[in-house]
This record gives C-alpha cells, structure tokens and sequence, in this order.
C-alpha cells in the first residue's frame, strides 16, 4: 500500500461511519418528530458541547433537544466539516444512533 492511500485510510474509516451512523438513524427514528429522552440528550449535549454550538450557529436557534428533526441538522452539519478534525462528529452521529437505538429497546 503506497503512503497516499495509507494517508486517506482513516478519512474513509470516518465517512463510513458517518454514512453508517446516518444510516442507522434514519431507519431508527420514523417520519413524527421522535425525541431523545432528556437524560441522554443532556449526555450528548454536553460531551460534545464545541459540535452543537457549531450547529447552533449554523442552524442559528439553540439545540436543547435531540429529536429528529434537531438530528438531522445535526446530520447536516457533520457532513460539511467531516474532514475537520477539531470535531468529533463522527462520534456524536455514532452516539446518538445508539441511544436511539437504547431507547427503543
């Protein structure tokens, strides 16, 4: 494997799991406005504080909840700066699908 493709191996570690993760919650949460219970959102919302208040400019209203609507604006905005490794998006799109997914249990 040449040092090229051994550079862009983790980039697509990452876009494969934003795509899983977007994946994953789309098939979760159905079509009506499903809200993560309020422990859980405070967990993910503040573990990953600098990724919501980068989406909260983006989108410009506060995230206080993650339902899904607010996740797919957070979908959003991870897809635009998945390749800036000051955040962590990959992790949060991976964390919320699986409290999804706990919550669903």
């Amino acid at each position: 494997m040449n040092m090229e493709a051994k550079k862009l191996l983790p980039v697509f570690g990452i876009v494969v799991l934003v795509v899983i993760a977007v994946l994953l919650m789309g098939y979760i949460v159905n079509e009506d406005d499903t809200y993560l219970n309020p422990t859980a959102t405070h967990e993910l919302l503040s573990k990953y504080r600098r990724e919501i208040d980068l989406v909260e400019a983006t989108c410009q209203h506060p995230i206080e909840e993650i339902s899904s609507t607010t996740r797919k604006e957070i979908a959003s905005v991870a897809n635009r700066y998945l390749y800036n490794s000051d955040y962590q998006f990959s992790e949060l799109m991976t964390d919320i699908a699986y409290a999804f997914a706990l919550q669903e249990e």
